[in-house]
Formats: structure tokens, sequence, C-alpha cells
């Protein structure tokens, strides 16, 4: 069942839906009253209403609508639309509210549906953007065919975004990506946040509802990491650390030096409590475990007195992150913790090293044995000023979600049908996430471009189209010929080019 009280767009469409109705005739505007209830009861009072409800709710709302004419209903159909045909994604919570509106009426859909813009274009994204409408609808006739048709109504939206802060006091701030705004977190259930910390800012202790690799974008600080039933691992991290992080761990998070620290989470969020987005649990704190037990819980449990108890549950008034007092003493790293914790990026063998174009180190279970637990791989790919790299694409059915680290560049992505889904400049804090076996590639700018990302799979395996490792390589030159439908002459120049340079290609001279 789907529930729409969390969801303003829903709210908005279907108040714009009913207020805009032309209600010169009282028997319409009674029926959408009665249409507007059944929707708002659904959407605030019953978000959990039970199956046998929901039936006879649509069951009424299908007879009052079969008495309506026909402009009625198709005029609900493009209220819906002036509303959203420029938009970059629609909520499943407001198509929902779309269909519930006209389920019943074939035409108004088909006719809908063929007025959409870039239904073509769009229609390829039907495994990405997939809506179980099984889950949806109290009646399943013909919801397939629906579904490919509200896919091509659901524009895809790769655009990189920016993370918008969450909670944050003098000691730091936490900054999340949104579902809403970048459609990809919850399709790919990906989740990636930004924790920043202040001089003697501390990110009280915390468990997630799902696994990560951390980041160190700058600064200088201390981590505590607590793997199920295992010790305090106190390390020190800097920038280019990458830390994986399992189901079960209790971090938290320091830093003592006057610049600013600054960690990247991505992880999984499909065991998670929201897909595309994490949930952390915090130990301490107004919002933490100890202020939702009693105090009675809390002595039994901890064997502690009420004055104890009642420290325990609320002297710590921070949410989050709180400032400590300079005088505070935190435990120092121990350089033993770390070995098998955390490798630095930037300071790690190279896996791939192209002069004067760029490399890459990878963080598999190779380099880092504790991302088997993750379920992630990862890299850091540093382009050259001008450099380029090569068109490639996943090919073990693996997302990457990147995030631009330092520098500027373009990049376009190529999905299916051989239509290009985004061309755009990446900055430094951008987020973007690449679907399953679309095609990427990226040229820098002259001051470079580095990004980190992960792959949801701890040992990626990708496919490039150029170079001397390319795809077009290893194919027989009569099928390059007939493919590509040229002369030998030509296809003998493709294939004699990019010879020496592999994934990434130095500036032209």
């Amino acid at each position: 069942m789907v529930s729409f009280a969390n969801d303003p767009e829903a709210s908005v469409l279907s108040s714009a839906a009913f207020m805009s109705v032309d209600s010169s005739s009282p028997l319409q505007y009674l029926l959408s009253i009665l249409m507007s209830f059944r929707l708002l009861s659904i959407s605030y009072f019953l978000p959990d209403v039970s199956l046998p409800i929901h039936v006879f709710l649509c069951s009424i709302s299908v007879l009052v609508h079969q008495l309506l004419p026909s402009s009625f209903q198709f005029q609900l159909s493009r209220i819906f639309l002036s509303n959203h045909r420029s938009s970059s994604s629609i909520s499943r919570s407001a198509i929902t509210i779309f269909f519930h509106l006209n389920w019943f009426n074939q035409d108004a859909i088909t006719t809908v549906g063929d007025t959409l813009p870039h239904q073509h274009q769009l229609r390829g994204h039907h495994q990405s953007l997939k809506i179980n409408f099984g889950e949806i609808l109290p009646y399943q006739r013909d919801y397939i065919a629906i579904e490919l048709w509200i896919t091509a109504l659901m524009e895809l939206d790769l655009s990189p975004k920016l993370a918008k802060k969450v909670y944050g006091d003098d000691g730091g701030s936490y900054y999340a990506w949104c579902p809403t705004e970048l459609p990809m977190l919850r399709e790919g259930n990906i989740g990636a946040a930004k924790l920043a910390l202040q001089k003697n800012g501390f990110a009280l202790p915390r468990y997630s509802d799902s696994s990560k690799v951390a980041y160190v974008l700058q600064g200088a600080g201390v981590a505590g990491i607590i793997l199920p039933e295992s010790e305090e691992k106190v390390i020190a991290i800097k920038k280019g650390d990458a830390i994986a992080l399992p189901f079960g761990v209790i971090t938290w998070w320091y830093n003592k030096d006057d610049s600013e620290l600054e960690v990247l989470f991505m992880g999984d969020t499909s065991k998670g409590h929201k897909a595309g987005q994490f949930t952390d649990f915090f130990l301490t704190g107004a919002n933490g475990i100890f202020t939702g037990f009693t105090v009675d819980f809390v002595k039994r449990a901890w064997d502690v007195d009420d004055d104890t108890a009642k420290a325990l549950i609320g002297n710590q008034q921070g949410k989050g992150i709180v400032k400590l007092d300079a005088n505070v003493k935190m435990p120092e790293p121990k350089p033993d913790h770390r070995k098998g914790m955390a490798l630095n990026c930037e300071e790690a063998p190279l896996d791939t090293d192209i002069k004067n174009a760029g490399n890459v180190v990878l963080l598999n279970t190779k380099s880092l044995p504790l991302v088997g637990q993750v379920g992630l791989g990862a890299d850091l790919v540093r382009l050259e000023g001008n450099a380029m790299c090569s068109p490639g694409f996943s090919c073990d059915s693996a997302l990457q979600v990147t995030y631009i680290v330092k520098g500027s560049g373009r990049l376009q992505v190529v999905g299916v049908d051989g239509k290009r889904v985004l061309e755009t400049i990446v900055k430094p804090g951008n987020l973007l996430i690449v679907p399953r076996f679309f095609v990427v590639s990226k040229i820098a700018d002259p001051d470079g471009l580095s990004w980190f990302s992960i792959i949801t799979t701890p040992n990626p395996v990708f496919t490039h189209l150029a170079g001397s490792i390319g795809a077009w390589k290893a194919i027989s030159p009569e099928v390059l010929q007939a493919a590509f439908k040229v002369p030998a002459e030509t296809e003998k120049l493709f294939r004699s080019k990019r010879t020496n340079d592999a994934i990434f290609f130095p500036p032209p001279k």
C-alpha cells in the first residue's frame, strides 16, 4: 500500500486537481468532493488502510467517475500534465493519484500517453525506473501496459546534484542527497551523505541501517570504529582515506585541527528503512536511544542508580554533532588499528597510470578485504588537464555512483536506443549515478578532473569501447565493416587508432 502522507507533491497535485475542476454543476462539485475525500483519507487519515477498505473506496470512486462526462475525466488528465510535463521527475505518489483518477479510462490513458514528450527516448528506461503497480493497485487489470506508459512519463533525471544540509550546529553539519531530487538514488537503492566537522567537532556514536564506504575529502581527524563483537579501533584519518563500514558497525568522528574535516559516505540502502537514504541510530544525544528508555529500564540494563540513569538520559542535549571544549581529551589513534581498516587512495599504488592522461586506484577485496563485507567496490580516478576517459560501461549490471572531488569537465551518458540522456559540466560537490549498462565518458577541463566512485559490487568489471583494450579491437575486421557499413580502408583506419592508449587518452597535440 502506498502512503502519500510524506509526499508534498502528491498532496499539492490532489488539491490542485480538485480545486481546479469546473464546479458549475452541483453534481460535479459534489462528486469531486467525494473523490477528494477518498484520496485525502488514504493519504493522511488512513495511510496504512487495509486492502478491503482500499478496494471499497476505489470501487466507489470508479462508480462515481463513470457518471461523469468524458470531458471532466480528460480535464483531470490535463491538470496532471500541466503540472508535470516540464518537471524532471514525478513522484510515485503523484503518478498513483493520476492513475487512480484514470485507471478505468483506457482512452484517456492512451490519448494522454501518445502526447507525452520524449516518449520514444525514455521508453528504454523501463528497467531503471520500474514501478510495481502490483503493490499499488487493488485491481491489476492492464497494469503492466500502464507501467510501461508511466515509465515513459517519468523523465530519467541523471543531472548531477549537490547535497543539502540535514542538521548541524557549531561543531559541524551533516548533508545528504535527497532521492526526490536525484531519483536514481531510490531506484538504485543507493544512499549518499557528507559529514563536515569544524575544530573540536564531535559526531556522536551511531550505527546505520546501511553498509557504506567512507572517503575523506579534506582535512584530518580521528575515527572510532567498532565492528560487531569486536574492540574499538581508533584510527587517524586524513584526506584520501577510504574506509569500509559494514552492517552493524558503530562509528564516531572527531576533528581536533583548525581546518574542516569532510567525510563522504556512499552505500547500499537495499536493506535500509528508506530506499536511497541512510538512517542513523544515535547511541547518545537528544535523539539517542537512551532518551527512548525509561529510567527504570536504564537502571536495570546498566546496573546504575537513579541519578546516573537520569544523567545518561538527559545530560547530552546535542543532536548528532556537538562541539567539545578544547580541554576535553579524546582517545589517541593507534597505528596498528589502521591496518585492514583504511586505504589512502592518494598514496596507494596505482592500478592504472597513463602518462599525461590519468590514473586510477581501485578499492576492492584485494586492496581492502573489508569491502567484501560491505558488498561495494570503489575507485579514485584522476584525469590530467584536457585528458579524456574512454567511453565504457559496467558489464556486470552494477550501478556506478560518482562524486566529483576536484576540478571540472564535460560528461556525456548514452543509454538505450543510442540516445544521449545526459550532457553536462561536472564540478566539485556534484553527485551523479550512471544506470546499469549505460555508456559514460568524461573530458577534463584544463585544470583536470578527479572523482571518487562506488560500484555496487566489490570487484567490478568494466568494458571500455575505445583504446588499446577497447571492445572494438576484439571484433573481426569483416564484422566491423558490416556493422559500420564502411569500406575496408575506413575499418583499417579505425582499428589503427588508439593502439597504445588504454582507458585514458592524453589531450590532442
